[in-house]
């Protein structure tokens, strides 16, 4: 992990560049923060390479600002931004996401009364049109499952080769 946080409250994570550089293995996130509450990212440039190395993952992570993000993963099944188990409460701003491998979401939702404002998605290699036999499947944002309600997005755009946003199982967001 560039940055790895266990259940503490009131960070702040500001002004850093994070590469991922090592082309083997897998699971390699940027930022992963667990249980974290009450806490700030800013200004900060991810870039991570292998399957399934999320650009940042907030698991059980409420109430946090994150802004000024530019995050770029080239693995597959490797989101920009994936909120898992009860990620509630946090405000997103300013969000630049480029995904290069197969089976990835630029955000991917799990959780409730979410923010996202003025944000781009993009899919890495959009040259063709239609896309070529055997390209995978990539959802610009995805908000799955019961109780994941009352997000937010405002002031975005998304440029992909399937689907900009997949609500599945979601009811009340906007």
């Amino acid at each position: 992990y560039g940055v790895y946080s266990k259940g503490f409250d009131n960070i702040t994570i500001k002004d850093c560049d994070i590469y991922e550089g090592n082309v083997s293995g897998n699971n390699k996130y940027g930022i992963y923060l667990l249980g974290m509450n009450n806490s700030l990212i800013e200004n900060i440039t991810i870039k991570t390479i292998g399957s399934y190395s999320q650009g940042i993952e907030l698991n059980n992570s409420n109430f946090n600002n994150l802004t000024s993000l530019k995050i770029n993963t080239s693995g597959n099944y490797a989101h920009g931004i994936d909120l898992q188990g009860e990620g509630n409460n946090n405000s997103f701003y300013d969000l630049t996401i480029l995904n290069g491998g197969s089976y990835t979401y630029g955000i991917n939702v799990l959780g409730a009364n979410n923010t996202f404002r003025k944000f781009k998605i993009l899919k890495e290699g959009l040259m063709f049109f239609p896309p070529p036999p055997g390209s995978m499947p990539y959802e610009g944002i995805r908000i799955k499952g019961d109780g994941r309600k009352d997000n937010l997005f405002e002031e975005g755009s998304i440029l992909t080769i399937r689907r900009g946003i997949v609500i599945d199982a979601a009811d009340y967001n906007r």
